[in-house]
């Protein structure tokens, strides 16, 4: 709520879409956040690939927009992968649902190694894209 009420008192018309997370350690927890983001975060374990549900408007848009706010147990080992929405820009599938298909799959069939994960995607091999791609991987070993 608070980066969508600073965006908007600038009065500068713009809008960003983002994942908001705290990673508790300690407890083994995530308490998160979504505006408006895709692909949603993705959440690799030894149970397979999930994305981390969550809905809400991107910041900036409306003053009275309601974000979700999520707290999940985290499995003793995991990777959780962001990335921004250029990802989806040069993925194979035509349209959006079989983007975030093709997307999910790539994670089920990987490893755990964020390096393998950028290999399968195709990151290895991009000369230019229409769209920044960005990621972020964080990793937990048991």
């Amino acid at each position: 709520k608070h980066a969508n009420k600073e965006l908007l008192s600038l009065g500068v018309g713009k809008f960003a879409t983002m994942v908001v997370g705290l990673l508790d350690m300690a407890r083994n927890t995530l308490r998160y956040s979504v505006a408006g983001h895709l692909p949603q975060p993705v959440l690799v374990s030894g149970q397979g690939a999930r994305y981390l549900r969550g809905e809400g408007t991107a910041v900036g848009i409306m003053e009275d927009a309601v974000y979700e706010e999520h707290l999940i147990d985290l499995p003793e080992s995991f990777m959780l992968a962001l990335f921004s929405d250029g990802i989806l820009e040069i993925l194979p599938p035509k349209n959006l649902i079989e983007k975030e298909k093709y997307f999910l799959d790539v994670f089920e069939q990987t490893s755990e190694s964020p390096q393998q994960l950028v290999t399968r995607l195709g990151l290895d091999r991009v000369e230019t894209a229409p769209d920044d791609i960005a990621a972020l991987f964080i990793s937990k070993r048991g």
